[in-house]
């Protein structure tokens, strides 16, 4: 087993809070915007839910992508971009009426999923598969801080 120093290893788990970071936002603070301009929470819920539902659907792909890709780690830092774009679209709508909220909010999560996902899936399976387990122990728990 190849021997890794601890700045390898920190670096590695430490992508996870940036990326934990993002939940927080969603789940916890869109919903309850979304209703102050209008969009009722259940609706607000569901396309959380079935953002969720697709987003486990493209995961695989993703996973198969990010396989082919050899400069990974510019790869991952190409999809932090559209993540903080559309954390920052995602409260800062445009449009008023709950129609254009909820497409609205559709893309953004689909943007903000895209670029979370990608980065948690990357960095799981660009990990050495005889360190995988030390590995992603150390991103759960820098997501765990980031939550």
């Amino acid at each position: 087993m190849p021997h890794l120093g601890r700045a390898e290893m920190a670096g590695y788990g430490a992508l996870g809070l940036p990326l934990a970071f993002a939940a927080l936002p969603l789940y916890v603070y869109a919903p309850k915007f979304y209703a102050e301009l209008g969009l009722s929470l259940a609706l607000s819920g569901a396309v959380l839910l079935a953002a969720r539902i697709a987003d486990a659907f493209i995961d695989p792909w993703l996973g198969a992508w990010s396989d082919r890709v050899r400069a990974r780690k510019r790869f991952i830092a190409a999809f932090l971009l559209p993540l903080a774009l559309g954390m920052f679209a995602l409260f800062h709508p445009p449009v008023t009426g709950s129609g254009p909220l909820t497409l609205w909010l559709c893309a953004c999560l689909a943007i903000v999923y895209l670029g979370n996902q990608f980065g948690k899936i990357s960095i799981s399976i660009g990990a050495r598969y005889q360190i995988y387990n030390f590995f992603f122990f150390q991103k759960f728990c820098f997501e765990s801080l980031g939550h």
